[in-house]
């Protein structure tokens, strides 16, 4: 019995030894259910490791609730509240830890109300709506978490956390049997981005609501009529072309204005038509392999024009013109002749099969 009791304690201990190669908080979770520590000093812990620690790991609250109890949690939120008062307030670390601790608190109290009071003493940005959205749909609250955030779509119309926040809102909408709002929704902002994303998102939500074989084709054109009149959204009428399978349409986008599509729009085109269409990826093969090997910076750019080149040769081998590849490997080594270990891979590629 002995002897047993002595191999827990170990294997107790062991848990607790700091390895480099794992979290800094490992086994602490079970040694605090294994050995209750006093919730007071654990909450003075806490605290301190929070606002005087070096930042690093992050306190999570709710790992520790068990063994705080409430004791312990009223001590955490009175040492908060304490430090709150002294901190520094143009100190950013003590400052955002007293936050930080504050919402934890208010999560782990169960309280609704309580942790969205706390999560909406800061809203200056529309991530922090998205909290108060997700606190709020967890306990089943959709009603306020859809105010939440029209709200927060209405006070953070085009900031970079917004996306996020429509999804949300349009998840909400969805779920709540208003598709026909939730397309319009949607339909908004592809109006006025017409990018890849918001195709896809319309797409979803129209499918979702019953209704995009009425949209599809409204949405194809606004995308192709952008496409005429801006080249830059010609990358993007390409990936919902691809998106939607009209693969001759999107090569045939892609040939038209190859300036304003990205290598690796270029790469994805070729996959899909260099079985069945060998002979015409040969010219953008080649573009690609000329833009590798002109790229400096690229201290590999060698060995990516050496992969690209037998993916070249093995579409002139389908097309049937291996002397096609045999005269464009000539012209190669002359243009680029001063590349020594360029010319020296594509020798050692080319014996190779």
């Amino acid at each position: 019995m002995a002897d047993m009791q002595v191999a827990d304690v170990r294997e107790l201990i062991d848990g607790l030894r700091w390895d480099r190669r794992r979290h800094p908080y490992r086994g602490r979770r079970r040694a605090c259910r294994e050995a209750p520590p006093d919730a007071r000093r654990l909450a003075t812990w806490l605290v301190s490791r929070q606002l005087d620690g070096p930042g690093w790991p992050a306190i999570e609250l709710k790992e520790f609730a068990a063994a705080l109890g409430p004791r312990g949690l009223a001590e955490v939120a009175r040492l908060t509240e304490a430090r709150g008062v002294t901190a520094d307030p143009d100190s950013w670390t003590a400052q955002w830890g007293i936050k930080d601790l504050r919402e934890q608190l208010a999560a782990v109290s169960g309280d609704i109300d309580a942790h969205v009071a706390v999560l909406a003493e800061d809203l200056r940005g529309a991530h922090r709506y998205g909290e108060i959205v997700t606190v709020l749909r967890a306990a089943g609250r959709d009603d306020d978490a859809e105010q939440w955030a029209r709200q927060g779509l209405a006070e953070h119309p085009s900031s970079f956390q917004t996306d996020r926040l429509r999804d949300q809102l349009v998840d909400l909408l969805l779920d709540g049997g208003a598709g026909a709002e939730a397309v319009a929704v949607r339909r908004e902002i592809y109006e006025r981005r017409a990018i890849h994303q918001d195709y896809l998102a319309l797409r979803h939500a129209a499918q979702q609501a019953g209704n995009w074989a009425d949209l599809n084709g409204w949405a194809l054109s606004l995308l192709r009529d952008r496409a005429r009149a801006e080249q830059r959204y010609v990358r993007e009428l390409i990936s919902v072309l691809v998106s939607e399978n009209l693969l001759d349409e999107a090569w045939a986008a892609a040939m038209a204005d190859p300036g304003h599509v990205p290598e690796s729009q270029w790469f994805q085109l070729i996959e899909v038509r260099e079985m069945s269409h060998p002979a015409d990826v040969i010219r953008p093969y080649q573009d690609l392999i000329e833009i590798t090997l002109d790229r400096a910076s690229d201290k590999y750019r060698y060995p990516k024009a050496i992969k690209t080149i037998r993916r070249l040769r093995d579409s002139y081998d389908r097309a049937g013109d291996a002397a096609g590849f045999a005269a464009y490997v000539a012209d190669l080594r002359q243009r680029h002749h001063r590349k020594t270990s360029f010319i020296a891979r594509l020798d050692q590629a080319l014996v190779r099969r």
